[in-house]
């Protein structure tokens, strides 16, 4: 095909019946058992904990089925060919998955099937890594129970020759099967299968496991080193750009940010940098395609680094101590200065000599004691002669951000907060008296950009010493969403006393409607049309319950204004808590709370004015208990009796 992922269909057929013998049957009865020879669909494999089944199909049918045992699963439709069902719950090794469709084929006549097939799921046995084309070999791991006989590849339904893996002496297989030259940028779908010992010599194999083998793009992403704070990355993005749908920022394994890819995007981006990564973290770039498939990927490097801390920040009301990283045998020695006075020196044989990442615990209590401290670790080699260095600035808690806010006016971001003093010294704070004296003490950061404030509000919560804030941001053109602001409160001696952050968010989702578990499919809203121009591409919907991702992001362009998203197999009782996470470019741009409802009342009688009467409540066969009923009478509520 020219496109890989436009539906193909198949080429439609006829039976003659003057060439179909008697004793096959009626026609209709012919139609009814006809199976096809070959499938028009390609299945993934499914494994024990998995929540989705993901398949290629070919035609376009007239009525799709699917079924966990007796369980009927709606499938659904993602991209060109590709189709996908989510279960409830993780699948279990040895379930079986009903899949069949129909097709009318000629008005009149009853329907045949177009796929009809039954998928096991498998206990977990293949680990593969994703092969990068051009390589020599595929690398993976057999972690199964069983012991395996042979390997082969699949390529297009075309399988090839199977290899035999050898076990080491600890009864585990780890095996590489050569793949160059085999596969093409042009290939769709690729098996990787382990087949188990005959138990007669005329019978086949048994299949223990397979997998689907991604087939990853070489050199599509590519970016120089980056170092500790920076924020973004230069990325370079090259090759087709119709097969790159989206890219995600993954951190040990979990997806953090996700940044659509338009076709028209320049080959250079700029790619947000996940706060607070430290050395000992793994940081991959992962791009995918339209129907959500790895294709490509990076590891960006980071400048090398010889001494870091696990908090950026030492605190002098909590006093916590600070674990400081280094990598032995490298570094020789370590101080610690306050003001550029050394005030402590850590001896060569406190350090491990293994060119390894080591730690050490730092007791700052007795050498740091006010916030206008400057602190310096050095890093320094057998000679003395510094390696490294590294800052750590001395602050107080109790600053604390609840929301910072885009308005509808683009000029304007409104900051909410709260600020608990009673912790500080008193020889380090005095309160100003005036909302101007106020707005003296703060300052806002954009990186090294500072806009002006006003405190519109100041208020004493409880105590003398906590405040609630509200701040009003004065911004221009050049700011730009995503952002995240830095606040700061400096004492009277122009000290800086405490410091927070916090993402800028924007009120992007201008309707969320009610959505009532076990009842409504999906999530449906508008956007905001005046806010929603200020973002090119595409904007991310992503469903959050109980603070966790669930289900897969959906893509809108910036001419639909009017979205759905799938939530009812995620979304299951009122008692859940619902958000619906709103992403541009890898950053969240707003989590707006979902109104989750339970299906309880299937109906209300009609009250009839100046009659003496029951109302009458029917409720409906709900999974969820109901604890009282309430009526409200213009506004005013009325106990259920």
């Amino acid at each position: 095909k020219k496109d890989r992922y436009a539906a193909q269909p198949m080429t439609a057929f006829a039976l003659n019946y003057d060439v179909i013998k008697p004793e096959t049957g009626a026609p209709e009865t012919l139609l009814h058992t006809l199976r096809p020879a070959n499938t028009f669909a390609t299945y993934y494999p499914l494994h024990e904990g998995d929540t989705t089944f993901q398949w290629n199909e070919r035609e376009r049918v007239g009525a799709r089925s699917l079924y966990l045992g007796n369980q009927s699963v709606t499938p659904r439709h993602v991209s060109g060919e590709r189709y996908r069902a989510d279960f409830p719950a993780p699948l279990q090794a040895g379930q079986t998955v009903h899949y069949f469709s129909t097709c009318p084929l000629v008005e009149g006549a009853p329907p045949f099937y177009v796929e009809d097939t039954h998928r096991t799921v498998y206990p977990r046995g293949l680990v593969v890594e994703p092969y990068t084309l051009g390589e020599d070999w595929v690398v993976g791991r057999w972690v199964g129970q069983t012991p395996i006989e042979s390997l082969r590849v699949v390529i297009d339904g075309q399988p090839t020759i199977e290899v035999r893996p050898q076990s080491d002496p600890n009864g585990a297989y780890d095996f590489r099967y050569f793949l160059k030259n085999q596969v093409a940028p042009e290939t769709e779908y690729v098996l990787l299968q382990a087949f188990g010992k005959k138990t007669q010599p005329e019978t086949e194999a048994p299949l223990l496991d397979e997998v689907h083998l991604p087939l990853l793009q070489k050199g599509w992403l590519t970016s120089p080193v980056y170092h500790p704070g920076d924020t973004q990355l230069p990325l370079r993005v090259t090759g087709n750009r119709a097969y790159l749908q989206a890219l995600h920022s993954v951190v040990d394994g979990q997806t953090v940010a996700v940044m659509p890819l338009d076709v028209e995007d320049k080959t250079n981006i700029s790619c947000p940098i996940p706060a607070h990564l430290t050395p000992n973290q793994h940081w991959v770039l992962e791009a995918h395609d339209p129907y959500g498939d790895l294709i490509a990927q990076w590891t960006p490097v980071r400048a090398h680094e010889r001494v870091w801390t696990n908090q950026p920040t030492y605190y002098l009301d909590t006093k916590a101590n600070l674990t400081l990283g280094y990598i032995g045998g490298q570094v020789q020695h370590v101080f610690i200065q306050v003001n550029q006075v050394t005030v402590t020196k850590v001896p060569p044989t406190a350090l491990s000599p293994e060119p390894t990442t080591s730690w050490l615990t730092l007791y700052l209590q007795n050498i740091v004691k006010q916030p206008g401290d400057y602190v310096e670790v050095l890093a320094l080699d057998a000679k003395q002669q510094v390696l490294d260095s590294l800052t750590i600035p001395v602050r107080y808690t109790g600053l604390t951000l609840s929301a910072a806010q885009h308005t509808e006016n683009p000029t304007v971001v409104l900051i909410e907060g709260r600020l608990d003093l009673s912790a500080v010294s008193a020889t380090h704070w005095t309160s100003p008296k005036t909302l101007a004296a106020w707005a003296q003490r703060m300052e806002v950061t954009e990186g090294a950009h500072t806009w002006p404030i006003q405190v519109r509000q100041m208020e004493q919560d409880q105590a003398d010493s906590i405040y609630r804030f509200l701040l009003e941001v004065t911004v221009d053109a050049s700011f730009t969403l995503p952002s995240r602001l830095r606040l700061t409160l400096s004492n009277h001696e122009q000290q800086p006393l405490m410091s927070t952050e916090h993402t800028v968010s924007t009120p992007i989702i201008q309707t969320l409607t009610q959505f009532t578990a076990q009842h409504d499919h999906f999530l449906s809203g508008t956007f905001h049309p005046a806010i929603r121009s200020r973002f090119a591409g595409k904007i991310i919907l992503q469903l959050l319950v109980d603070g966790q991702r669930q289900g897969t992001s959906t893509y809108w362009d910036p001419t639909e204004l009017t979205w759905t998203h799938y939530a009812f197999n995620q979304l299951t009782t009122s008692s859940q808590r619902a958000d619906l996470e709103v992403s541009h470019n890898g950053q969240v741009l707003e989590v707006r709370p979902i109104p989750l409802y339970a299906a309880i009342l299937k109906s209300i009688s009609t009250v009839r004015l100046g009659q003496a009467q029951t109302l009458k409540v029917t409720l409906a066969k709900a999974s969820e208990s109901l604890t009282s009923l309430v009526l409200y009478r213009n506004g005013v509520y009325r106990l259920w009796r």
